[in-house]
């Protein structure tokens, strides 16, 4: 067919062939795909020009003839739940070309997302997470399919993220107070990566206490509570656990009590040894307490001993708010009278009121300093001159325990002056004992504000007063005898419970 350029065969189609050496050519059947024969039969090759490429008939149809596309890398994450786009990197990728995800991480069931063609080495797809029914922790595979037909498959591409899980339960998390000392921390919120992956926190809504902060590395909340303004706050909020760009959220709450440590009205405690328990102040002086419903500024020796005392009665030489002798034989100088009397302070006369009977004590403290040296140089604790001390227990609730008499070998007694062994029984409430033993019967050396040490068993100060009895007492003050029997007057006579 030497020169020849055009040969009409069988069924008039046209072989068009070009013989000048390497620049010759082949022209061949061409067409649409709606073209194509109907009866075709193996072996059979045209130009598809729909596709733009030849195709050949095989045993299993056309094929278009063409080089397979190649998937090298993914860019992205596929989370079970969350929409988001990967990037599939490879060579020849075509217009048209379709990403499908393949493998255990969707059950097995290929799942076609819609693709974008970037570039022959680039293709973007949304993995619609929300609809494409992906199994959280299993591998992939991903495919490229060109319009040709011809794929290519990154397998084991990856495998499918999952969200974050929280550890710590919703709901309460601490309660606190807001004062005395920063807590770290107060809470630890504590959620995973099931892959492993690190974890961020944030606060997504709400808000937590006041001057308290949530690190984001640890999950740790911390600081000291600013002072709350209510008896009790209950801050909410919702945490935010963060991983591969996913969110879990959770509600939580702290709730923050006003603390009583006796600083105000509001923030009255139940005893002196509750604010110590809680601030660790060893400084005395006038607290709030409230018991029985009744709320009150009580005087407590925050620094002798472990557990600190509470004032319940003061007889001060120098105030004359208490009455001399008989005049103090009625109910208005028991120490569970109606109200408080005089000023809260070992300095001063002063009688606790009612409050005492709902208070929670067990232990009485009968101090007296300043024996045979009336003088304002004589001071509480620090400057006592001549004192003693009686400490014993006492059983019982309420007003019993004021009347409860307890013998000598059961008291501590202490001090530089001894005290008499005619001392031999002790009580609460000298007043008080005295009235319930038949009237009020002590004359008026033996009727004692506060605690007293008496002769008789029943522990009324007719019997003779040891401990409250002093040289005489012309004022309105309270003394001892001393372990010579020697009586004196003493510049304070207090009675503290604890």
């Amino acid at each position: 067919m030497s020169n020849y350029s055009t040969y009409k065969g069988v069924n008039n189609i046209t072989l068009d062939v070009a013989t000048r050496d390497g620049t010759g050519s082949m022209l061949g059947p061409k067409g649409t795909t709606a073209q194509r024969p109907a009866s075709p039969v193996e072996g059979y090759i045209r130009y598809n020009t729909n596709i733009g490429l030849y195709e050949q008939y095989t045993a299993t149809g056309w094929q278009a003839v063409d080089a397979p596309p190649t998937v090298s890398n993914i860019s992205g994450t596929i989370n079970e739940n969350t929409n988001s786009t990967l990037t599939i990197t490879g060579t020849g990728f075509k217009s048209g070309s379709v990403v499908s995800i393949e493998g255990a991480g969707v059950g097995g069931t290929p799942r076609t997302l819609t693709t974008t063609f970037v570039s022959s080495t680039s293709l973007t797809a949304a993995t619609n997470a929300t609809s494409v029914n992906y199994t959280g922790g299993a591998s992939f595979d991903v495919k490229v399919t060109n319009t040709s037909g011809l794929t290519g498959t990154l397998a084991t591409a990856g495998t499918v993220d999952r969200d974050p899980i929280w550890s710590t339960s919703a709901g309460t998390v601490a309660t606190i107070n807001d004062a005395y000392g920063s807590y770290s921390p107060i809470v630890t919120l504590s959620a995973s990566d099931p892959e492993g992956t690190s974890v961020t926190y944030a606060i997504a809504s709400g808000s937590l206490p006041g001057n308290t902060t949530l690190n984001s590395s640890t999950g740790a909340i911390s600081g000291d509570p600013d002072n709350e303004t209510s008896a009790s706050t209950t801050y909410s909020f919702v945490a935010s656990a963060t991983s591969n760009n996913q969110v879990a959220t959770r509600s939580f709450n702290i709730i923050v009590n006003r603390t009583a440590d006796g600083s105000s009205s509001a923030r009255a405690a139940a005893s002196a040894t509750a604010i110590k328990t809680l601030t660790g102040t060893t400084t005395d002086g006038l607290y709030w307490i409230t018991a029985g419903g009744i709320t009150q500024q009580i005087y407590c020796d925050m620094s002798t001993g472990t557990a600190p005392w509470m004032l319940v009665a003061s007889n001060y030489y120098n105030d004359s708010t208490i009455p001399v002798g008989n005049g103090r034989q009625s109910t208005d100088y028991e120490l569970d009278r109606s109200g408080v009397l005089g000023t809260a302070d070992p300095h001063y006369d002063y009688i606790i009121g009612s409050i005492i009977n709902s208070l929670s004590w067990s232990s009485v403290r009968v101090y007296g300093w300043g024996w045979q040296d009336l003088s304002t140089s004589r001071t509480y604790k620090s400057s006592p001159g001549n004192w003693v001390e009686a400490i014993w227990n006492v059983s019982g609730s309420g007003s019993s325990r004021l009347t409860t008499v307890q013998t000598r070998n059961n008291v501590a007694v202490t001090g530089n002056t001894g005290l008499a062994s005619g001392a031999a029984y002790f009580v609460v409430d000298g007043i008080k004992t005295d009235r319930i033993n038949g009237g009020y019967t002590a004359n008026s050396n033996q009727t004692t504000i506060g605690g007293v040490g008496v002769g008789g068993s029943n522990g009324d100060g007719t019997s003779g007063n040891y401990l409250g009895h002093g040289a005489g007492e012309g004022g309105s003050y309270e003394g001892w005898y001393n372990s010579s029997d020697n009586a004196g007057n003493s510049t304070g006579y207090t009675t503290w419970v604890k």
